[in-house]
């Protein structure tokens, strides 16, 4: 056996080994961190907050070149248990992209939270997510109340007896061999509630609505009158402009509020049998009469003066039955209003 020959065979070896460390490795960027913390929720006597996490991400070019990072994110995979308590991750905001020199590292700090189911939280604009409904409004007030209490009781026994809540990936892209690549690690994230569940206990011993189902039942009335007012509004505009010109419901942005965005006061209506049918009568209404709006832009937007008054015709047929809804619906509105009055007797 030729010892010189094995001897600087391996000092070749290592000479190459050297050599591409230090001149041709280029950037190898790694994320070094165990660091994830789940810190105690703070003190909130309107609701309840979510869950707050720290995370310490460090960065360390073990390589001979510069090299640069891009798109942090982070996706976490709930265990089973958590899964009914958990909605989505709320991501920091980090100051991407950045340039690490070789040998050098990079220290980022950052918070997460792990968004809470909303049935867990005691604010009323949560209440279209519950599957359940009353009779009258204060039924379901009622009713609601126990969900959201009973969900908030089986959170807390699942922190007592559970202590893991997923599996943190943190991926990012990072630059090798002029070009980025993507790596990422997995963390897992565990708390250590003492001082959370107690103060989760406490809200749970006297749970409410935030708030209160009077002042809910209050906002519903409010609400139900304002729609009145712009009904009433749109019966004048008719007594104004007639049947035959080209005008627009003075009320029409307000009208939008209601037939595009989700409005959690006609929302909780929904959930009442007694009043299910009639929000469902005033929903469509209120997308006839925002429909209106259409109806004449696009008279306005036609060049063919013939198809405009063919449209003009159709336009004036359309009001005449819409004036009758809103002069049918406005004395149910009323009856509507008041059975809400009584219910706060």
């Amino acid at each position: 056996m030729d010892w010189s020959l094995i001897i600087s065979s391996i000092a070749i070896i290592f000479a190459f080994l050297s050599f591409y460390y230090n001149y041709l490795k280029g950037s190898d960027i790694k994320l070094l961190t165990n660091k994830v913390k789940v810190d105690e929720i703070s003190l909130n006597k309107k609701d309840i907050p979510d869950l707050p996490i720290t995370i310490t991400l460090f960065f360390f070019n073990q390589g001979n070149r510069a090299g640069g990072i891009r798109n942090v994110d982070f996706e976490i995979e709930p265990t089973e248990e958590f899964k009914k308590f958990y909605e989505r991750l709320e991501k920091p905001y980090l100051k991407l992209p950045l340039t690490i020199k070789d040998r050098d590292a990079h220290l980022i700090n950052g918070n997460i939270y792990l968004k809470l189911n909303p049935l867990i939280k005691r604010d009323y604009r949560t209440l279209d997510r519950i599957n359940i409904e009353g009779d009258g409004l204060k039924d379901f007030l009622q009713k609601a109340t126990g969900e959201k209490r009973k969900f908030l009781a089986d959170f807390i026994k699942f922190l007592k007896i559970n202590k893991k809540l997923g599996d943190l990936r943190i991926s990012f892209e990072k630059t090798a061999k002029k070009k980025f690549i993507t790596d990422s690690i997995y963390l897992e994230v565990r708390h250590s509630y003492s001082r959370s569940i107690n103060y989760l206990e406490d809200i749970l011993s006297d749970y409410n609505l935030e708030p209160s189902p009077e002042r809910i039942i209050d906002e519903v009335i409010k609400k139900m009158k304002i729609i009145k007012n712009i009904l009433e509004s749109c019966l004048k505009d008719f007594e104004k402009y007639g049947m035959e010109n080209k005008w627009w419901f003075g009320e029409a942005s307000d009208i939008k509020r209601y037939t595009r965005d989700k409005n959690i006061h006609i929302e909780i209506l929904k959930k009442c049998k007694r009043y299910k049918k009639f929000v469902l009568e005033l929903l469509r209404l209120l997308k006839e009469i925002d429909k209106h709006s259409e109806k004449v832009s696009e008279i306005n937007s036609t060049p063919s003066e013939t198809k405009k008054e063919a449209l003009l015709l159709q336009l004036k047929v359309f009001r005449k039955e819409l004036r009758e809804k809103i002069k049918n619906i406005i004395p149910k509105l009323d009856a509507i209003i008041k059975e809400l009055e009584e219910e706060m007797i």
